[in-house]
């Protein structure tokens, strides 16, 4: 099954996934710089760790890892979901360094990312190719993983007046409402909570 097959099956189960198509789009052609290949392939290792990351680390809000600049937080998250008795952790942490060092190479060689002082060190079309050939394949595995994944996580966000009822049940932690530390605390009981608020939610 190709990549492109494998992001159509897993975005049915988990939509956010559907984010990725666009970026996928240009991995089809060949007519792209190193620079290029280097920002794309860059683009597709963050995004599939991102998604897989919404996935698998209950509780954490979907704007804080957009805008999380610290990549190595989505990795070690990423690593702890796909790390298995044939992939183990070992591998995929020298692997994901690397993709650390590929995010590293896009802002300080990549014309397309940031305009630089000369001169400066140019990716060759060898090395980008490499690069390019095991994103896909790492995002690839990320994807089948994903796609493993039966249970979706409720959003936080989805039923705001059962928030706000919670809210009513406890107090805030600072400027934490009751409900978001109850959701990202004990999401299982945040669940049982919600049915019993809705019991028509699953019909």
């Amino acid at each position: 099954m190709t990549i492109y097959e494998l992001l159509d099956q897993v975005q049915v189960k988990h939509p956010n996934f559907e984010a990725l198509n666009n970026l996928l789009t240009h991995f089809a052609y060949d007519e792209y710089t190193p620079d290029a290949l280097i920002d794309l392939s860059h683009s597709l290792n963050e995004g599939a760790a991102k998604n897989f990351r919404l996935l698998v680390d209950r509780g954490e809000d979907e704007k804080k890892i957009e805008g999380q600049t610290n990549t190595s937080k989505h990795w070690n998250v990423v690593r702890k979901g796909l790390a298995t008795e044939i992939i183990d952790a070992d591998l995929l942490k020298s692997l994901h360094a690397f993709f650390e060092r590929v995010r590293k190479m896009r802002n300080k060689h990549g014309d397309l990312a940031h305009g630089h002082i000369g001169p400066k060190r140019y990716t060759t079309e060898r090395e980008a190719r490499f690069i390019f050939d095991l994103s896909i394949a790492h995002s690839r595995y990320v994807f089948a993983c994903a796609e493993e994944i039966e249970s979706e996580q409720i959003p936080y966000d989805k039923y705001s007046e059962f928030n706000d009822y919670l809210d009513d049940q406890g107090e805030r932690l600072g400027r934490m409402p009751y409900s978001r530390l109850v959701y990202d605390h004990d999401y299982d009981r945040y669940v049982f909570e919600l049915e019993e608020f809705n019991p028509d939610i699953y019909a």
